[in-house]
């Protein structure tokens, strides 16, 4: 095991310097004042330098102790605080700081209580004018309904409803509220008339009448069917005065009504701007619903509905007029066809019978080849039988009109 070495001691030094003057003496080979003077400042010297170490040495390991016993002290505090409760103290300024943010948070406190007490206050009476609105649109229902017809499968009738007291009409109003409450029908009331359905027309039609095509005229308020024909014989009127040939096609659905595919209808009125609750009712309306049909005293069983408008119904009107109404704008987007001036009456329509004017053969191709296009998107067939062209020839010395009987 080797020795450990200690550094030298500072006699040690001394000697050892003194011994290397006495082995290299200086140049003259004597040792001279000077240069012992020189020799005592460098043994002070490192004397000096020697202490500092030793000084800083010292100093260090006291620090060091020192650190050390801090680090215990607060080691032992943080164990003594796990065990007891710590009290933190405040100055006045932090405690009125406080009660101040207190205060402030009451008080927003109170301003949400009082905002949720004024919206409670609205949705009531909004409650109580859409209660009232119900009631008065399930008088206008009654009021309204035609008589003479078939009663449903409950055997009740319109007469039944309309001479009925007035007692009961507060029963009608409360099933009718649960029925928009809820967002459906029960499936009894599906089968019979349907009192909702009159008060969803009355909400429904002003919206859909906005973007109804003006060239429909069939179920229409404030318009008929003379309106249609009229539009036809003052376009051909206005052709024999220019002294132009015009053309007319008339085109016929095939069951229109029958065929209409609920999930394509819910679809455009959905992208019509018709959401939320109303469209959930109506969509609910039309799901799961189940027909008898009646021949001859006999009824048979039901079966569900899957495609078509219930017959009858108040709302199966306004429904398939937003069906066929694409048909209209692609017709009136193509800018072709027959006009009055600057009118566009290209097909004047009354429910599903459409009448196309074009004073050219291809542009009653073009347009027949629309709405073959539309129709086909719809599920919608064009009956063949009941489709013919009217040409009216126009030259300069006579007038002559005749219907071929060439068919679509």
């Amino acid at each position: 095991m080797q020795g450990i070495c200690l550094p030298p001691s500072s006699q040690e030094r001394i000697d050892e310097q003194s011994e290397n003057r006495t082995k290299y003496p200086s140049k003259t080979g004597k040792i001279t004042t000077g240069s012992k003077n020189l020799a005592s400042q460098e043994i002070s010297h490192s004397e000096e330098t020697l202490e500092k170490i030793i000084f800083t040495r010292d100093k260090k390991e006291s620090s060091a102790s020192e650190v050390n016993q801090s680090y215990d002290q607060n080691l032992s505090k943080a164990k003594t605080k796990r065990n007891k409760k710590i009290v933190y103290t405040e100055t006045d300024e932090q405690l009125s700081a406080h009660k101040a943010c207190i205060i402030m948070l009451e008080e927003q406190n109170r301003d949400y209580e009082n905002k949720i007490t004024l919206l409670q206050r609205k949705l009531n009476s909004n409650n109580i004018a859409s209660e009232s609105k119900v009631s008065e649109g399930s008088t206008n229902v009654v009021k309204a309904l035609k008589t003479g017809k078939s009663p449903g499968p409950d055997g009740l009738s319109a007469e039944h409803f309309k001479l009925m007291p007035e007692e009961l009409l507060t029963y009608i109003v409360n099933i009718v509220n649960l029925i928009f409450k809820d967002k459906d029908l029960p499936q009894e009331t599906k089968e019979g008339v349907v009192f909702s359905e009159g008060i969803l027309k009355d909400r429904l039609e002003p919206k859909l009448l906005k973007i109804q095509s003006k060239l429909q005229k069939g179920f229409t308020e404030k318009t008929s069917s003379l309106n249609t024909a009229f539009i036809v014989s003052a376009a051909a009127d206005f052709y024999k005065e220019i002294l132009e040939e015009l053309i007319l096609l008339t085109l016929d659905a095939q069951k229109a009504f029958d065929k209409l595919h609920h999930k394509i209808l819910f679809n455009k009125m959905y992208h019509d701007g018709i959401v939320g609750n109303m469209w959930l009712l109506l969509r609910n309306m039309y799901r799961n619903v189940t027909v008898k049909v009646k021949w001859n005293n006999s009824i048979s069983d039901k079966f569900t509905q899957e495609i078509g408008v219930r017959q009858g119904a108040k709302l199966s009107t306004v429904l398939y007029k937003r069906y066929n109404n694409n048909i209209l704008e692609a017709l009136e987007r193509s800018n072709i066809g027959a006009q009055i001036g600057n009118i566009n009456v290209v097909a004047p329509t009354c429910a599903d019978d459409i009448a196309i004017l074009a004073s050219k053969e291809h542009e009653v191709q073009a347009l027949l080849d629309i709405v073959h296009d539309m129709t086909n998107k719809d599920f919608v067939s064009i009956n063949p039988t009941k489709s013919e062209i009217v040409q009216t020839a126009v030259n300069k010395s006579s007038t002559r009109t005749k219907c071929l009987s060439r068919k679509q």
